[in-house]
């Protein structure tokens, strides 16, 4: 199941998110919080998760569109921050 990601979700994003960058995982931070809160609060972002039999998370992404001048102003989209736990990657939860 894809999903929004939920304030409870954060200790798991910051784990999948330092996978990205072959990382210790750290500990949730004030930070990280205030950042959650910041692209939750904005409409143009949506920050996804993939959910592994409906209980676990196991990927996520960010989805951001972009206002635009060209094509007649129609917005684009982003995609960042795709990462799928390294325990269950080759099961196409990244393709999702």
């Amino acid at each position: 199941m894809i999903r929004d990601a939920t304030l409870d979700d954060l200790p798991t994003l910051v784990r999948l998110l330092a996978q990205l960058n072959e990382e210790p995982a750290s500990e949730c931070t004030p930070q990280h919080r205030a950042a959650f809160a910041a692209v939750a609060a904005d409409p143009r972002q949506r920050l996804l998760v993939v959910e592994q039999a409906g209980v676990v998370v196991v990927g996520t992404a960010v989805l951001a569109i972009v206002p635009n001048l060209s094509h007649n102003g129609s917005p684009y989209a982003l995609i960042e921050n795709v990462v799928v736990d390294e325990a269950v990657r080759g099961q196409r939860h990244g393709e999702r």
